[in-house]
């Protein structure tokens, strides 16, 4: 994914991507957690659930903070 300069979210934040404004058979609504920083605005991310349809170009928003599952992960662990 791609930031602008200087706006990268910080490493595990959660990122809301949506269909919004694509035609698509089913509007998604995926969460992705931020794992690296690539540089040049460029960040890596993981997936928190399936990805099916999501294409180059779709919105992405940083949630601006941590993603809900890794807290839930570490509560059942613990």
């Amino acid at each position: 994914m791609q930031f602008p300069e200087g706006h990268l979210p910080p490493i595990y934040n959660a990122i809301r991507v949506t269909s919004e404004g694509f035609t698509v058979p089913q509007p998604i609504n995926v969460i992705l957690e931020v794992q690296q920083h690539l540089g040049e605005g460029r960040v890596r991310t993981v997936a928190m659930q399936a990805t099916d349809g999501m294409v180059r170009g779709m919105k992405a928003e940083d949630q601006g903070g941590r993603s809900r599952s890794r807290w839930e992960k570490r509560r059942l662990a613990a």
